[in-house]
């Protein structure tokens, strides 16, 4: 085990698969899930809550070796990029839009499913199943077909929070023969760059700092890591292959917990 930790080592600071040579000239460049592989014992659980530990402890101590992985990393872009909002943050968010029907269509689908902007674009009409009545019941909710990353589709489920947020839209969508779901006020579809400037107006109205359309799917991840959710259903919502890459958010929702518990102590 000494041995195979050692290689792993020597592995992180080369940055290379399946070489232990520097000057490798065709090395594929290795993978969380690459790492995971080699070190996780053979008897080790497949699968499982104990498998999730592994991964989320593995994952965290990786991500604490950025430069050695990737030595043009920046790591105060990486930490701008994981922009999480508190509690507190993203239901003042909400507060703020909640007179704008479709804005906080956008807002809520993206807090509540971690759909990245590009993906919010893509959204067709014929991708949303929405349920007949809306209700806290577990077993009624909606679906969301998305057109993720290397065009690979994911569906992911649709919360009361964001059935109602889109029923609401969807009173008021002009009818038009357009199969964009967000139109613009000139009735056409809702672009990537449009996405984010709403995101962004209302981040600054409601008075939150360093935040983008990206930390709301940060936001999405870390809480419901932090309330419980299993780590791979956050994984296939996020449209994520690999576990070891949704497991850095256990070490932010712990990160989480600590400021909220400290900043509301009773």
């Amino acid at each position: 085990m000494k041995r195979s930790l050692l290689m792993l080592a020597l592995v992180l600071v080369l940055g290379l698969r399946g070489s232990t040579s520097a000057v490798a000239q065709e090395a594929t460049p290795i993978t969380g899930g690459d790492l995971a592989e080699l070190v996780l014992p053979p008897d080790a659980p497949a699968y499982g809550l104990a498998h999730e530990v592994w991964t989320a402890r593995f994952a965290q101590w990786l991500h604490s070796l950025p430069m050695a992985i990737n030595p043009g990393a920046d790591p105060t872009r990486e930490r701008e990029e994981r922009r999480v909002l508190s509690e507190i943050e993203y239901k003042r968010l909400m507060a703020t839009v909640q007179h704008e029907v479709r804005d906080g269509a956008i807002l809520e689908l993206l807090l509540q499913t971690g759909i990245r902007q590009s993906e919010c674009a893509a959204i067709a009409l014929s991708d949303i199943q929405l349920p007949a009545r809306v209700s806290r019941d577990e077993g009624n909710v909606g679906s969301l077909r998305v057109h993720g990353k290397g065009r690979k589709d994911r569906v992911v489920t649709l919360n009361y929070k964001a059935c109602r947020a889109l029923k609401a839209y969807l009173a008021v969508r002009p009818k038009i023969d357009e199969e964009a779901l967000f139109l613009t006020k000139f009735e056409k579809p809702l672009g990537t760059r449009s996405i984010r400037n709403i995101v962004s107006k209302y981040l600054n109205e409601a008075g939150i700092p360093g935040a983008s359309t990206h930390a709301l799917r940060h936001t999405f991840a870390t809480h419901h890591v932090r309330k419980g959710t299993k780590l791979d259903v956050v994984r296939q919502a996020l449209g994520h292959e690999s576990l070891a890459t949704t497991s850095v958010y256990v070490g932010l929702a712990r990160e989480v917990m600590d400021q909220e518990l400290q900043r509301n102590a009773l």
